[in-house]
């Protein structure tokens, strides 16, 4: 107890400004670039009621006197970090003698104690997940279930408010900004379904840690309608369930409202798919010589259900090391990702080419982003809008990255007008001094194209779009074209069109020949669009995220966006 009338070093929260009123202090809004155009509802609107209970406190803890605070431990709670350590010194030893008893704690779970010594009535102590990018998604769901679960015993125990720190320490590993996130989304979903009875949710950060507070708040518990809209397109693409809890789309694809009865012919299709996985590991596929294997591959003996079986092993290890591996970075750029459904209710994913920077991009990685975000978006029909506003040279893909793309996710064979390009290929190889004869009924063709102007263009455009011959070139020794299997085919059967905005003439050509001669079946799902009101024909604005330099560019160039006048429908 504090001498009398010496100054407490406690910190009543009653004195504290609330969230809205920092920003009456600072006198400054989130300072962010405005797009001109489409007003996208946040999934975080402004709710002055949930702001009036945000206080951001820079500062310990241990201090806040408030119903109780949050302390962050090891499972067997005598973990030594400064905050449990503060708490520990103020709270007196009987608090240690209270943590005997609990006889530990797991990761994201929470436990309640008295307060003792503090000002705060209760301590709730949790454990925070380590971090292994190996194992991002468990870190993830481990710390929204220690978030989660404190708020849940703040309203089991008709607290009227809790002090929040950084439940990640440093030495666990997790990136602080991507714990903020965490904390911040889960206690908002919380507090719009469950907080009537919660009147202040304290988040205590150190010196390091509020600058960081400050800058995600905005996107959270946005405290205008303008700074709603502002931080809008600042808004991580996930953003987790209702709840605020991490999706994975791999626990959802076995969920059924009806077990057992097939709906349609799609569901007997995926039924079959899951029996053909039965029994898919070394011992009982009863595999030869694997060295023998690749041999006859690249020899071109091998059977037809050899290489698809092939085909799919090497996919399937590509998408086990997609979801092993930390690919945030790549995911920054939201240069690919997802957004609404079309007018038909078909998802839409969004490519951005000016957000590529070939030249300072891991491609590998990039590969894997592709195959992990793609990989659960084809297993039905979708849409792909490809924005090609201002790119330039720099934000080309190689012909490396193209070849690698196509090889993994969609091989199907050759292309009906394979032949004459891997002709011109080989008439390309033989300039270079390197001799491959080329087929006897593309000769002449190779021939007559290399006489014309267009063969130096045709001929590198076919090293883009047409691989090399590799594990048994494409057919079976019986001269047969090989089909990929199902679960790679899917990528270009459920792709239903592909909006091309704001081409070129370099790209329409490139995506000419590509489409002609590399992959069948495509050219027709192709549509260049000039403006974005025609996209709008399509998808409508609300179900799909423009970035705001696309908007700029589109108004300068076909005026602003004029939405169609209902009296006239």
């Amino acid at each position: 107890m504090d001498p009398l009338g010496a100054r407490s070093q406690f910190v009543d929260i009653q004195t504290l400004p609330t969230w809205p009123q920092q920003l009456e202090e600072d006198g400054e809004a989130t300072s962010l670039e405005q797009g001109d155009g489409l007003d996208v509802p946040s999934p975080f609107p402004f709710r002055p009621d949930i702001n009036s209970k945000i206080i951001l406190f820079k500062g310990d803890v241990a201090l806040l006197n408030c119903t109780s605070i949050v302390n962050t431990s090891s499972e067997s709670l005598n973990d030594k970090n400064p905050v449990s350590d503060s708490i520990h010194q103020l709270a007196g030893p009987e608090l240690r003698d209270e943590l005997l008893k609990l006889k530990g704690c797991r990761t994201g779970e929470a436990k309640l104690t008295k307060g003792f010594g503090l000002a705060a009535r209760f301590i709730i102590h949790t454990v925070g997940p380590k971090f292994k990018t190996k194992y991002r998604t468990a870190a993830e769901s481990s710390l929204y279930s220690c978030y989660r679960n404190i708020m849940q015993l703040v309203v089991e125990q008709s607290m009227a408010s809790v002090g929040l720190c950084v439940v990640t320490t440093s030495k666990r590993g997790y990136p602080l900004e991507d714990s903020t996130h965490m904390a911040l989304r889960t206690v908002r979903r919380f507090l719009e379904k469950h907080g009537n009875s919660i009147e202040a949710v304290v988040f205590a950060a150190s010196d390091t840690e509020e600058p960081v507070y400050k800058k995600l708040l905005p996107l959270y518990f946005p405290r205008s309608e303008e700074e709603e809209r502002a931080c809008r397109p600042l808004i991580p693409a996930d953003i987790g369930n209702s709840e605020g809890e991490p999706i994975v789309p791999e626990r959802q694809i076995r969920i059924s409202e009806k077990p057992g009865v097939l709906e349609d012919a799609s569901e007997e299709e995926n039924l079959e798919s899951d029996l053909g996985q039965v029994g898919t590991h070394a011992f009982a596929r009863m595999e030869g010589d694997v060295d023998k294997q690749r041999k006859q591959i690249l020899q071109g003996q091998m059977s037809e259900a050899t290489v698809q079986k092939q085909h799919q092993r090497n996919y399937s290890r590509w998408l086990c090391r997609a979801r092993a591996e930390d690919l945030s970075d790549i995911a920054a750029l939201k240069a690919l990702y997802q957004t609404g459904v079309d007018m038909c209710g078909r998802t839409v994913m969004v490519v951005v080419g000016r957000n590529i920077p070939v030249t300072l991009l891991d491609l590998e990685k990039a590969l894997l982003y592709f195959i992990h975000v793609m990989d659960h978006i084809t297993a039905k029909e979708y849409v792909m809008v490809y924005f090609h506003t201002l790119t330039a040279e720099h934000n080309h893909l190689d012909s490396e990255f193209l070849k690698n793309l196509h090889d993994i996710v969609d091989y199907n064979g050759f292309s009906p007008c394979s032949d004459l390009l891997l002709a011109l290929r080989r008439r390309s190889d033989v300039c270079s001094g390197v001799l491959h004869a080329p087929a006897p009924l593309a000769r002449v063709a190779c021939v007559e194209f290399w006489k014309s102007p267009q063969a130096p263009a045709l001929a590198r455009i076919s090293t883009i779009i047409l691989p090399r011959p590799q594990t048994g070139s494409g057919r079976n020794r019986n001269g047969k074209r090989l089909q990929a299997s199902a679960t790679t085919q899917r990528f270009k059967k459920n792709l239903k069109a592909f909006y091309f905005v704001h081409p070129n003439f370099r790209s329409k050509v490139s995506t000419w020949f590509f489409t002609t001669f590399s992959v069948s079946g495509m050219k027709e799902k192709v549509h260049y669009l000039d403006s974005l009101q025609q996209l709008f024909t399509c998808i409508r604005p609300e179900q799909i995220d423009i970035p705001p330099f696309v908007l700029e560019y589109d108004a300068r160039v076909n005026g602003p966006y004029r939405p169609p006048d209902s009296s006239s429908l």
